[in-house]
């Protein structure tokens, strides 16, 4: 959660707040706080997240030396969050056909407070979504562009020809550190960066500290190391540590083991962690981000068949997101999450949903066109394309690894 507080005769920011949802400790995606509001816990969901907002709120109130504090607040986040956060039975967002009942852009009652809901485009577009388009600027230029915020849920946006088309895939939280044997958040210790120096892999860990375990950007830069230096095949598997060649491969052979009777590649022997134990990326791992990106990539590709172009024709790829801002461009490119041809038309643009909501705070003209982006906005289903599965199995291989 993060709160800005702006003046609105300058459009400054005068003070930001942040905390962690406390709605993880119920549960961790948004399908399980949905099954939690279902089983009974709406209210309290709400209550959570209503005080913790309001809890960042007087904090950055209390920076600037506001003693009332706003009279009115924009509040993005993805279609279910709003949901709870206005105590509104999810119910409909938990089984086909998913159709939300309310897409919000409109005003709410909130802390006591005026609250403007920003629109969704559909159950699984949100708002913030809708926010990260307008400060992207992708849709006041001519060029065809695409957006992504790579999460558990995928959401993607493509501009082209003046019409916005939308939409969403299952990706898995591989990317978030979830399902990984070593994996964690990207907090203190997580391994966040893998590179080559001096002929020796180079690891980034936050903080600087002993690393704990590997969170997604670091995961993705593995992967990709290990492709470029004949690690994996295309069809992501380990290789036989006898059929490395050339002086630097050979040097790597060693972190090739096996652990419980299967395959892992080793990051960080146990002497050099804070645990003692190994740091590593195991078979299984390689199969969660085959089977996160591969998702990506057949929507990507999907939506670019449904407009009836390529991927190489769109000139920006805009990243939103913690997770976009950290991720390396190119090494999700060499994992095939994002069509290598696009590796250096990448922009990284950080918290567009908050920077979109900025925009909707300051100008009341920039949340009418939000609102009005979003009701234009074609949504694909990718679950009804029948070239979908396919085109998703398809992804699932490592492609760069066949070119070398």
């Amino acid at each position: 959660l993060a709160v800005k507080l702006f003046d609105l005769q300058t459009g400054a920011c005068i003070a930001t707040s942040a905390a962690r949802n406390p709605q993880t400790a119920v549960a961790a995606d948004v399908m399980g706080r949905i099954g939690a509001a279902m089983a009974g816990g709406l209210a309290d969901l709400q209550a959570q997240v209503s005080a913790e907002i309001d809890r960042l709120l007087q904090a950055c109130c209390a920076q600037a030396g506001i003693a009332d504090g706003p009279e009115s607040l924009v509040v993005t986040g993805n279609t279910t969050m709003l949901y709870l956060l206005t105590g509104r039975d999810p119910t409909c967002l938990s089984h086909a056909p998913f159709q939300a009942d309310t897409l919000f852009g409109a005003q709410a009652a909130l802390l006591g407070r005026t609250a403007y809901l920003p629109p969704c485009m559909n159950a699984f577009v949100g708002a913030d979504i809708t926010c990260a388009v307008l400060a992207s600027g992708m849709c006041a230029r001519a060029d065809t562009a695409l957006l992504c915020d790579i999460g558990t849920n995928g959401e993607m946006a493509l501009w082209k020809d003046g019409v916005l088309y939308v939409t969403s895939t299952a990706a898995g939280p591989a990317f978030e550190g979830a399902k990984i044997e070593c994996g964690m958040r990207g907090a203190r210790g997580a391994i966040s960066h893998i590179t080559v120096q001096d002929g020796k892999l180079a690891l980034e860990v936050i903080e600087g500290v002993k690393p704990v375990g590997i969170c997604g950007s670091g995961l993705i830069d593995g992967i990709a190391f290990m492709i470029r230096y004949g690690i994996l095949d295309s069809y992501g598997s380990l290789c036989d540590p006898e059929d490395l060649t050339g002086e630097f491969e050979k040097t790597l052979a060693w972190r090739l083991k096996e652990r419980d009777g299967k395959p892992v590649f080793v990051l960080v022997p146990g002497e050099e962690t804070a645990s003692g134990e190994d740091i590593y990326i195991s078979q299984k791992d390689i199969r969660e981000v085959q089977l996160a990106k591969g998702a990506i990539a057949a929507g990507i590709r999907i939506m670019a068949e449904k407009l009836s172009i390529q991927p190489e024709d769109i000139r920006q790829v805009y990243l939103a997101g913690a997770f976009g801002n950290y991720m390396d461009a190119e090494n999700a490119c060499e994992i095939g999450l994002i069509p290598y041809a696009l590796k250096d038309r990448i922009t990284p643009i950080g918290n567009a949903a908050g920077e979109g909501s900025k925009l909707a705070v300051v100008n009341r003209g920039e949340y009418e066109y939000a609102c009005r982006l979003a009701k234009e906005a074609e949504f694909i289903e990718l679950a009804t394309e029948n070239e979908f599965q396919d085109t998703f199995v398809d992804e699932l291989e490592f492609a760069r690894a066949v070119e070398r």
